[in-house]
């Protein structure tokens, strides 16, 4: 075997490399939410087909979820892939699986950040979801193979059109080596005769949920 072809085999048999990390830390973004950080639950809506309001600040009608990860212990580089895995409740506050394709999820940059034990609803005028620009990637409900337990939605958060990779230098190489990420989605709270005017949203596991294997997790792939 030549040198180019062993260099070429060592490449091709380099073994991969997964790191999962779980957020230290969530909210619950929304004007009367009772108990941001410690919620078991992240809800996520829009209002009138948009995710986020005009200037992307704070906006009562809207409801967010802000994910921290402490990102130190993994690479510097950028991964090769990065999922971010969250599971929504079963069955989901809609019936319709298309309202939930046509209105995705969208994992998007934050811009500042939080601590949830200092967090009031007043600072979301400056730490809110960034542009749509910024969106990294977008999902919906994965397949539903038990009637009874949460359902998975996968972000694949290289898909864009945000620019993850920058995004996840400039949090590696930062003070505390913290990444914030920003959940969002135009879809709409149900608004018909007899709902509480709730359902119809995302809701999904947070970082405060009672079994672990909900939580949120980054899948990192070098």
């Amino acid at each position: 075997m030549d040198m180019l072809a062993a260099i070429a085999f060592l490449a091709l048999s380099k073994p991969q490399v997964d790191i999962i990390i779980q957020p230290a830390e969530s909210l619950w973004v929304y004007s009367h939410a009772g108990s941001p950080s410690t919620d078991e639950y992240l809800r996520v809506w829009g209002v009138s087909g948009q995710a986020t309001p005009e200037g992307n600040g704070g906006g009562d009608d809207w409801s967010y979820g802000y994910l921290k990860f402490d990102v130190g212990s993994a690479r510097a580089e950028a991964p090769s892939k990065a999922l971010l895995t969250l599971y929504n409740v079963n069955p989901p506050g809609y019936g319709d699986a298309a309202t939930a394709a046509a209105n995705p999820l969208q994992a998007r940059a934050l811009v500042g950040g939080f601590s949830g034990k200092d967090w009031d609803y007043s600072l979301a005028v400056k730490v809110h979801p960034g542009l749509a620009s910024t969106v990294f990637g977008t999902g919906t409900l994965g397949a539903v193979t038990d009637a009874k337990a949460p359902i998975p939605i996968t972000v694949d958060l290289l898909k864009g059109p945000g620019d993850f990779k920058a995004y996840w230098a400039a949090a590696r190489g930062g003070e505390g080596h913290t990444l914030y990420l920003a959940l969002t989605s135009p879809i709409a709270p149900s608004t018909e005769e007899g709902s509480s005017g709730k359902g119809g949203v995302y809701k999904v596991f947070s970082a405060a949920a009672k079994e672990i294997k909900y939580r949120p997790s980054l899948t990192l792939v070098y």
